[in-house]
């Protein structure tokens, strides 16, 4: 939405829509005095204040419309700056600056005063405005563009400064009573949110700082509904209810016609007449929404966020199969689109405010919020501290946690393996929680850094497994426990406290699968892969069935599923393509501009498993077949962070020839090759993708397989159908 459009009550947005609206209709709000006292202080008197110098008459519908406090050469200057690479402002943007700068002052009187009443009159219904939200957005851009220039000038004081203050502003629409002041909200902490991120980027984020910022969020951190939108709900209905009144009358009295004439302006006849040929006044309309909107409040205030949200849409659907009259069931907001916004943003708030506490706890140090992947490999080296032995149990856990069972082991038996599981992982199962916690709660997550495309899959991705099995394992071991655990407890636990333990081992090990998809890479597609298998697997097993009727729980693991990308093949083609590049600057260093561009081009289009093959050759190393690799003398070391599954590869030297050649002509085929595509960069695929070197490795199949397991742990997060055991 541009800055100068202007914010209106969702009804009269949509009322557009019928075509009879008259475009230079502005209707009136009733602008309710404050009553705040010196006790109670009201932010939007400071509000005002703002608002008067940024856009004078912006309360006054029939006023003349004042020049903006922004020139639209400085807008275009500004979010052509904010879209762009990270330097100072010029022009017509240090212009913007120099402005936002005057009324600065004025923006920091917002802060420290956490309620706000804009005095709105619910009783207008459809006719209210909301002159206020235009201009809160507004200083919201203001505020965020601020931290943006602090933070790229390294102003740190400047930066957690705007940052705080874009955070405690953003707490203050919502509570006028309206699903759209909550929208908005909503999207001015989006929008900070996105700030503070670059702010963590560029290393501004440390201890102090991070305290500082978990202050600005106070406000939102107090609320289940930080939004307010579950309350809003009660304000639509009055609007609605109030409208309604205005039209057919109220309590037997005809309406009243000045009010009856507002509506048939700003709507139409054919829309006042669609309401006027109810029979019996409207009682029955009346009662039926009254009937709809408990509905939705009960579906707000489902704990289980994506089963409200459903049964949101399927109100939605009802409504517009229904034989309510056409202009009614278009001015019902989108209750469904509201709920799924109040979850993104929930979501991320709760991502931010766990971020910013274990930095200023001490819990994690500022390098670790800014890549997640040196939690997940710290969480990982930590799981290969497990006796070889205590890892063994594990992987018989995670692959199947009744065969214990079967072989007559209770899982509560002093010599049962579970219980030596549980002796040696119990006593750092609490730490290990709580950093993985902290990792899923990160954006983002840099598994590589510079190396190249296959240097990390030994070491880094090792341990990345070891967290993913680790965790996976520990959760399969509650599950099950809880299920064969009286219902009480054993004095020790109970089945809801195993259940949500898992749960939450769970939800953490789909954060690290989301992460290692969002860092693009060969490698990284693949064991993202795997570690879905095993959670899909976990999550079809009868013991994790019970978890599916919590709403807790299975919220708990919706909403990190919610951060799985849903892209094409888990995006190898993306991974390839990085891959290619990583490659070409690696291998092919000579290569510049467009022949380095040619080159990865080409090198992209080569099929994921067989560029591994080439990425392989070039760190000496050949993928193994079973009919290459005999067997091993004694069993492997650190058996969670074997890749041998995944990326069976080993050195030259100790591999059998795979193809007519062997693996030191491999080698020298390779070299040949290469010097050719430095010759001919626009060839690479061509000229390396046709070289023999033995088997492919099934990248593009794991990741097709993977997605269809992604639909697995979606389809657990949704509430069962009544009447069906967990399961069905």
């Amino acid at each position: 939405m541009m800055p100068n459009a202007p914010f209106r009550s969702l009804r009269f947005a949509m009322a557009t829509r019928l075509g009879s609206v008259v475009a230079s209709l502005v209707v009136v709000a009733s602008i309710v005095a404050p009553t705040a006292t010196a006790q109670d202080e009201n932010a939007y008197d400071a509000w005002r204040r703002l608002f008067d110098v940024i856009s004078p008459n912006w309360d006054d519908p029939e006023g003349a419309r004042s020049p903006g406090f922004f020139t639209d050469d400085e807008y275009d200057a500004i979010f052509e700056w904010q879209d762009g690479p990270l330097e100072a402002p010029r022009g017509a943007a240090r212009r913007y600056f120099e402005k936002a700068e005057s009324i600065a002052p004025l923006i920091r009187d917002l802060r420290g005063t956490p309620r706000f009443d804009a005095g709105i009159d619910l009783s207008d219904g459809f006719m209210v405005l909301l002159p206020h939200l235009k201009p809160m957005r507004e200083i919201s851009r203001v505020s965020s563009h601020l931290a943006r220039r602090a933070t790229i000038a390294g102003d740190v004081d400047a930066a957690v400064e705007w940052l705080g203050t874009s955070n405690e502003i953003s707490a203050h629409s919502g509570q006028d009573g309206t699903a759209l002041g909550s929208l908005v909200g909503a999207a001015m902490y989006r929008r900070s949110d996105q700030t503070m991120e670059l702010a963590i980027a560029n290393g501004l984020i440390n201890v102090e700082t991070a305290a500082n910022l978990l202050d600005s969020l106070a406000s939102l951190r107090e609320g289940e509904d930080p939004f307010h939108f579950g309350a809003c709900v009660d304000g639509e209905r009055l609007l609605f209810m109030q409208s309604i009144d205005a039209i057919l009358g109220k309590n037997g009295a005809p309406p009243v016609e000045a009010d009856l004439e507002l509506y048939r302006d700003a709507f139409g006849d054919e829309f006042i007449e669609s309401f006027t040929r109810l029979p019996d006044a409207g009682d029955e309309l009346r009662d039926r929404m009254t009937g709809v909107f408990d509905r939705i409040q009960l579906a707000f205030d489902d704990p289980d966020r994506d089963r409200g949200i459903d049964t949101l849409a399927a109100l939605e659907r009802e409504l517009a199969a229904s034989d309510l009259p056409e202009a009614l069931r278009m001015l019902i907001p989108s209750m469904t689109q509201i709920a799924r916004a109040r979850l993104r943003v929930e979501r991320a708030l709760d991502d931010r405010i766990r971020g910013l506490d274990a930095v200023a706890s001490g819990r994690i140090s500022p390098d670790q919020i800014r890549n997640a992947a040196i939690l997940w490999a710290q969480i990982g080296r930590s799981m290969l501290t497990l006796p070889d032995e205590v890892q063994q149990i594990g992987l018989a856990l995670l692959e199947d946690p009744t065969r214990l069972d079967r072989a007559g082991l209770d899982p509560h038996d002093a010599d049962s393996p579970a219980t030596a599981w549980r002796d040696a992982f119990g006593p750092m199962a609490s730490n290990q929680l709580t950093l993985g916690l902290d990792a899923a709660a990160i954006v983002g997550a840099d598994f590589d850094g510079r190396r190249g495309p296959q240097s990390e899959t030994a070491a880094r991705l090792g341990a990345v497994r070891a967290a993913a099995r680790g965790f996976l394992a520990d959760a399969a071991d509650r599950l099950r426990r809880a299920t064969s655990m009286p219902v009480d407890g054993d004095g020790d636990s109970t089945p809801e406290d195993e259940r949500f333990l898992a749960a939450n081992e769970i939800a953490v090990t789909i954060s690290l699968a989301a992460h290692l998809i969002r860092d693009p890479g060969i490698a990284r597609v693949r064991l993202a892969a795997a570690v879905l298998e095993d959670i899909a697997d976990l999550l079809a097993g009868s013991d994790a069935q019970a978890m599916r009727l919590d709403p807790v729980l299975r919220m708990l693991i919706a909403d990190a599923a919610a951060k799985l990308p849903r892209l094409d093949g888990l995006d190898a083609s993306t991974a390839a393509r990085l891959d290619a590049a990583r490659f070409t600057a690696a291998r092919l260093r000579d290569l510049r501009g467009d022949a380095a561009d040619a080159a990865t081009a080409s090198l992209a289009e080569i099929p994921p498993g067989r560029l591994y093959s080439i990425f392989a050759i070039a760190d000496d190393r050949m993928i193994a077949t079973p009919e290459s690799t005999p067997p091993p003398e004694a069993a492997p070391t650190d058996p969670f962070a074997n890749l041998g599954d995944l990326l069976p590869y080993r050195g030259l030297a100790d591999s059998e020839p795979s193809t007519a050649a062997g693996p030191r002509d491999a080698r020298a085929a390779f070299q040949d090759r290469l010097a050719e595509v430095r010759d001919r960069p626009a060839e690479a695929g061509r000229l390396l993708g046709t070289l023999e070197l033995g088997p492919a490795l099934p990248i593009r199949r794991a990741a097709d397989a993977a997605m269809i397991r992604i639909t697995d742990i979606d389809d657990f997060c949704k509430a069962p159908a009544e009447g069906l055991p967990p399961g069905d």
